[in-house]
Parts: C-alpha cells; structure tokens; sequence
C-alpha cells in the first residue's frame, strides 16, 4: 500500500525520528515520497554521508539567521547543520534544543514540514538510548520510532545492539540470549527504552522495518498489535537505501469498535441488551471483551432501553451514545456512530449486542486483514452466509452515513465486495433473537466444553 494513502503525514509536521535499523533510509525515504519540499536537521549528529542524500546542505551557525536564507530552501530535502563536528570528522553537529525553536517557527511560517533526527544508532538493527538520549524537541507533532526485524533471532550483543548492555537491562535477558519478539515488545513499550522522552500527547508512529528479513509473518502482526495499545500508528515497511524507494507491508491505524445496542427486541420479549451470559448482561459481557482488544474507542449505540445500559455499564472503559431514531432500524445506530467518530479514525467495527459469544481473536483476524489489505469492508462469513463483526474502512464513512432501513452497511456490500474471514464454528455465527435461541446457544457452549 502507498504511504500517502494512510493520511498519517502532512506539510504542518514538525516529526523527531529515534531508534534504528534503517532509520535514515526511512527518513529520506518519506521526505522524497510524500513532499515536494522539506527540511532535515538533527539534535545530535548526522554521518557526513548523509549530506549526498539530501538535495542540499545548508551550514549556519545559528537557527537565527535562518531568514536571510530563505532563497537557498529550495524543492527537494535541505539538510540544516552547523557543518563538521570537530571533536568527531564523520560527523555532522546539528543544533541544541533551544536553537531549534527557532527552525521550528521558520518551518511552520512558510509551511515546510520539518524531520528532526533526534538520536544515533551505529547502523545497528536495534538500540538502547543512553542518559542523554534521545534528544526530543518540546514542539515536535509526531515521534516515529525505528526498529529493525533484522535483529530478531540474533544474539544479543553488540554487533547487533547500540549500547546492548542497557537492552538487556530492560528487556531483562542476558548478553548472548536470543532476540524474541518478546523482548522486542518489552523494549519498544517500555519507559526507559522506546518510548523514552516521548512528550505527552504527541503523535506516536512506530515503524517496524525490514521485515523483508522476516519469514513467520504472523509473527510480527501480533508483535504489532500487542504494541497497539503505546503506539497511534504502527508501519511494517521495508525500504532500500540505494533507491530510498518505501514499501509498507501493513499498517495498524486508528479504529473504533461500536456495538449496536439500541434495538426493542420484540422477540425477546425482554431487553435483550440485558440478559445475561456467563452470569453477566450480553451488553457488559461484549464491553469486557473489547477491553482486551487493541481498539482506539469503543461506543455503545443505544435507543430503547438507553437508562438501564448506561447504568448497567458505568464505570466501564466505553463511550454511549444515544440514537433517538432508533426505531427506524438498524442503519440510524450506524450513521449515529459514524457521526461521532473523531476524526482521525481509520476504520470501524460493528459488533451485534446478541452475540456475547464472539472470540476476541474474531476481532484480531479483522484488524491484521485491515493492516495487510487496507480493505474498504472486511466481514465474517460462516456456509456462504455474511456474519458479524464487520470492519468499514474511512474510505466507505461518508457512504455509511446516507444508509436507510433495518438492513445496515449490507447495503454497500454489492458496490464495494467485502473481503470475508471465514467461521469455522457455528457457535460463532450465532445470533440470539429469542430466549429460546439463547437456551439453545447455552446448551451447544456447555456440550463443547464437555
């Protein structure tokens, strides 16, 4: 998929890079993709090297005089620097924190987005900050984090970790054990490691690079979705230093989950949302579940009974929102859900209040098909038969919002063919319309765990 797809950058960026494993060939590679003009600059130091790859080299002594410089910021990458370190001849020095407000201010004034590498890594697939790293502007909109796959299935030492000793310290192993995607999810949502001096609130993106040298893919979409929970943004890429040409294998981006619960339930004859399961309301039971899946939000949509869930759910991690047109059916709990996204989602599941049973992993597959495909519905499916939970991606919202009737986003399935996962337990594909539905559900739960 193109990067310029996933909306994640724009010209108003100001973005501090740390990490390593490609991390300069991902900071070329995006600057050249995404803008037809852009600044780079470090905190610390930039290997002289890196000047080639830049369209030009800019050499002031101070961010201050960078006005008078205008005409010399031309299209392409301007690489800013104080010229050659003299304590260190490969090295270009870059500006200390205070200068570089001043670089930041220019940048916004003439809309030119701004890349700040804001650590070293010795070309190494994985590193440890040091005491004084990374060195991470107050300012900056975004923090992307680099990690190199290259490094899982290596020993730990320093040929392949920046200041290896401290690695270990965090992922709590010793020099010479194997790197697993374990230590890596300690290291990269630990503190002290990856998300060291990430100021509060800033946008936090993290790349997963190389994984060209990755055989068990799987592997490294559960390593990204257990990171979900730190990260806004998580990028499985590879990139080519010699063409600086970016491939993104997945992304995991910001999704909210909405469980529609606003029905009658005439059938039932009892507020569905209600009854229980596991000695818990299907509604409360379905919430607990989500709590453990890596989801930006969750909403409940309600309508009928809207008192008795919000009080059957306080105190829960979750979002009510209440749809007054409930009675026309089905596609008024959707556009009311849609209508209260923020703005930065990417995609939303839909789950049904009467199937408590779903498995959280029915709710993985959905979010690793959507980082691999980007697909526009994603849908369950069990003996031909379209099932819940369905996934819309940000691209149908606009489309979800003009539905009418009972029938819900199957209206969009003819103009955009869902990709489907398939059920292979009926217990699954089960819906509850009746009691007796439920007694039976019950009975076929209690014979598979006999």
């Amino acid at each position: 998929m193109e990067l310029e797809s996933l909306k994640i950058f724009s010209k108003q960026d100001q973005v501090a890079w740390v990490g390593s494993g490609g991390k300069s060939s991902l900071i070329f590679s995006i600057l050249k993709d995404l803008y037809v003009k852009s600044i780079l600059t470090t905190t610390t130091h930039l290997a002289v090297e890196q000047s080639l790859f830049a369209n030009h080299h800019l050499i002031l002594k101070s961010t201050q005089s960078l006005e008078s410089q205008i005409s010399k910021i031309n299209e392409g990458i301007t690489l800013i620097s104080t010229g050659i370190d003299q304590t260190e001849p490969k090295k270009l020095s870059g500006f200390k924190l205070d200068e570089i407000q001043h670089l930041s201010k220019f940048c916004l004034d003439h809309s030119v987005p701004l890349f700040i590498e804001a650590d070293g890594s010795r070309n190494k697939p994985l590193k440890s900050p040091a005491d004084y790293e990374p060195q991470i502007p107050h300012f900056v909109s975004k923090v992307c984090l680099v990690a190199g796959l290259s490094g899982l299935g290596k020993p730990l030492g320093d040929q392949y970790v920046h200041r290896s000793h401290i690695f270990a310290k965090i992922v709590k192993k010793d020099i010479g054990e194997t790197i697993t995607t374990d230590d890596l999810f300690r290291y990269l949502t630990s503190p002290f490691g990856g998300l060291k001096s990430i100021p509060e609130g800033v946008e936090k993106i993290l790349f997963l690079n190389q994984a060209d040298c990755i055989e068990d893919q799987n592997e490294i979409l559960n390593l990204a979705l257990n990171c979900k929970r730190y990260y806004d943004h998580i990028l499985i890429t590879t990139t080519n230093p010699n063409t600086f040409n970016i491939s993104v294998i997945a992304h995991f981006g910001q999704v909210a989950c909405t469980i529609l619960a606003a029905g009658e339930a005439k059938r039932f004859d009892f507020p569905k949302q209600l009854a229980k399961w596991n000695d818990k309301s299907f509604v409360k039971t379905i919430v607990e579940k989500m709590q453990a899946v890596p989801v930006d939000k969750i909403y409940v949509v309600t309508g009928a009974y809207s008192n008795l869930i919000e009080a059957e759910l306080k105190g829960l991690n979750c979002i009510t929102i209440f749809n007054s047109e409930w009675k026309s059916g089905q596609s008024s709990s959707v556009k009311t859900a849609i209508k209260n996204l923020p703005e930065n989602m990417d995609a939303i599941v839909f789950l049904l209040v009467d199937q408590p049973q779903f498995d959280i992993e029915m709710i993985n597959n959905l979010l690793k098909k959507h980082a691999l495909t980007n697909a526009d519905i994603i849908i369950h499916e069990f003996k031909g038969m379209h099932r819940h939970p369905v996934l819309f991606s940000r691209k149908l919202f606009p489309f979800l919002v003009e539905l009418k009737g009972d029938a819900g986003g199957r209206q969009l399935f003819e103009q955009f063919p869902p990709v489907t996962i398939k059920i292979n337990d009926p217990y699954l594909a089960i819906d509850i319309d009746t009691k007796e539905d439920l007694k039976k559900l019950s009975s076929y739960r209690a014979s598979k765990s006999n």
